[in-house]
């Protein structure tokens, strides 16, 4: 049988006040299906449905659909290319959509480069070395990754940027 992944994940302690844990539910090809949120100690079952997420996939493992019990949250439908890469994010479920809320961009070698929010920048060797917004404003931060020659140490550098005439 396949490992289903991570059954329950408990915080409790000075960081989260009050305690609480979710529940995870996987699908027999232990991919994540649901996540529900319990404002308890386990295994106390104080539910709290409105923090539930479902999740559903194509046959071959792709994402379909991401829900979220919360009020005024709409269904999330993801499209696939043919090399199994997420182009679109909208609450439509037409595949693909007439206009996405969110379009995904992949380089030559299927690195993904953006996401509309983000810009993604990769080396010679296809190792993540930036993320930047895609429009930086006053007080955005940059990340600057790299590895240490040797060791599997990771640096990171941040920079704040700062709008034009301020």
């Amino acid at each position: 049988m396949r490992n289903r992944g991570i059954a329950r994940a408990q915080r409790s302690g000075e960081g989260y006040s009050p305690s609480f844990y979710e529940a995870y539910g996987y699908n027999d090809r232990g991919e994540l299906t649901s996540a529900e949120y319990h404002a308890a100690v386990y295994p106390a079952t104080n539910h709290v449905s409105a923090s539930d997420h479902g999740f559903d996939y194509d046959p071959i493992g792709n994402r379909r659909q991401a829900t979220q019990a919360l009020a005024g949250f709409s269904p999330e439908y993801y499209c696939t290319n043919a090399l199994n890469q997420i182009l679109t994010i909208d609450d439509a479920d037409t595949c693909p959509p007439g206009s996405p809320n969110k379009s995904l961009g992949y380089d030559a070698d299927g690195n993904m480069t953006g996401d509309g929010d983000l810009t993604l920048v990769y080396d010679a060797e296809n190792r993540l070395v930036e993320v930047a917004p895609a429009s930086p404003g006053s007080g955005d931060k940059k990340a600057v990754l790299g590895c240490e020659h040797g060791t599997h140490s990771v640096i990171t550098l941040r920079w704040g940027f700062v709008k034009p005439g301020l």
